[in-house]
């Protein structure tokens, strides 16, 4: 089996380690002279990397490595392997069972096609030669490691394929791999939310069109600067149901105000602040199962609910989540995640307020929410830019959703950046 070097000893590193345990030779990290090793592995610089581990393929951690980028550019033999190209449950480290996935649909004896090189289709690959399937080959031409590099670590890639099973292992849907292949059968396993049961959270039924005979619009209530305390007492007045999202608790000492939804997903702050959301006193609360996972094993309040959180992308574009059952679809804003759930508990009218989309510096800095005390010093992770055009991008996608359901998305944000949805004045609501 492959070993690898991880860049990056933060929290993605650690749990990319809870996959891959002592497969992971080294750590790469800026800060290893005040971190010598995580996990019982060094923690080395690029230099050392170079030095002592060269030939091993770089696992890059980080979600936002444009520091990183620049580093490697120069180095095209090393095998360099993004987080962000892969399956959101790989990159997150969440633990994946490879026999639980109905592989015995492809028989042993015949040609078996990956299409895409990415850690998930290596590890994938390894599972599939050590369990009896004889054939396994990659196919060529997509993001990550390159042919060459493969050849270089030991992975077949066949270039003509023949008319039998491929199962796609990259970040492309199943209609433009069968344009490249179009005489083979393509079974789509990047999607794992589709295909693990594990990730199937079927309660979550209940919540299905509970809105949609009632006729009551929603306010989503996210956290920029431009929301003001007097917003939610008026929301709270006129007995109007919301939903919001993070730390938004963090301002109960000064308003009366509740929201009927609350959504937390964010990683780092769901390590971070396991007690102060387990003593949250709201009636509906949804978190991310990528968060939680480094939760201690104490039973969820009645009130609590996963979902699991999939970065799934169709060329590019996040779906839209139709079974929150399922899955709900990461867009880099957790308010993508809150319009997924509306429209599937069937709301026909949904106002956004706080949500400026005018980040200054990182969405955590200071300045970028309506309360200074919003977030605290450790929230603040290293990271060089934020990808805020994403976020436009999963907010149009929202947008052409509900077009197609009949549903009517407002933007009732004091100013902001967010031009997507039709602007409303909030004020004029009541």
């Amino acid at each position: 089996m492959l070993e690898f070097v991880v860049w990056g000893a933060g929290l993605r590193g650690k749990r990319l380690h809870g996959l891959l345990g002592q497969r992971i030779v080294a750590f790469i990290d800026k800060n290893h002279k005040v971190m010598d090793s995580l996990e019982g592995i060094p923690v080395i610089s690029f230099e050392r990397y170079q030095k002592d581990y060269a030939g091993y393929p770089i696992i890059v951690s980080p979600l936002y490595a444009d520091e990183i980028n620049l580093v490697l550019h120069d180095y095209k033999d090393i095998p360099v392997i993004y987080t962000v190209e892969e399956p959101s449950e790989i990159s997150l480290g969440m633990p994946v069972h490879f026999g639980d996935l109905n592989l015995s649909r492809f028989p042993k004896e015949l040609p078996l096609y990956i299409y895409g090189i990415n850690l998930f289709a290596i590890l994938l690959y390894e599972y599939l030669k050590q369990h009896g399937w004889q054939e396994v080959s990659f196919l060529p031409g997509l993001e990550g490691i390159t042919f060459e590099q493969a050849q270089q670590l030991g992975i077949r890639v066949e270039t003509k394929p023949n008319n039998k099973n491929v199962i796609l292992c990259a970040e492309k849907n199943i209609e433009t791999a069968s344009c490249v292949y179009p005489a083979n059968r393509i079974e789509d396993f990047w999607n794992l939310a589709l295909q693990m049961d594990k990730y199937h959270h079927p309660e979550l039924r209940k919540y299905f069109n509970i809105h949609k005979r009632a006729e009551r619009r929603l306010f989503i209530v996210a956290t920029g600067p431009s929301l003001r305390l007097a917003d939610l007492d008026r929301l709270h007045e006129k007995n109007e149901l919301c939903m919001s999202v993070n730390m938004v608790y963090r301002c109960f000492d000064r308003t009366q105000w509740r929201p009927d939804y609350y959504l937390f997903e964010d990683m780092h702050g769901l390590t971070e602040y396991e007690h102060e959301v387990r003593d949250l006193k709201l009636p509906n609360i949804f978190l991310a199962d990528t968060g939680i996972s480094q939760w201690s094993a104490k039973p969820l309040g009645e009130n609590m609910h996963v979902y699991h959180l999939s970065n799934d992308r169709v060329n590019g574009w996040p779906r839209f989540s139709k079974e929150i059952s399922r899955f709900v679809s990461g867009g880099r804003t957790v308010v993508f995640s809150c319009l997924q759930m509306a429209m599937y508990m069937g709301f026909k009218e949904i106002y956004l307020i706080g949500a400026d989309c005018d980040y200054k510096g990182m969405p955590q800095d200071e300045g970028n929410h309506f309360i200074e005390e919003y977030c605290s010093r450790t929230d603040k992770q290293p990271r060089t830019s934020f990808p805020v055009q994403e976020t436009f991008v999963s907010y149009q996608v929202a947008r052409h959703y509900a077009e197609e359901k009949g549903v009517k998305i407002y933007n009732a944000t004091r100013g902001g950046k967010l031009e997507v949805f039709e602007r409303v004045d909030f004020d004029s609501l009541f």
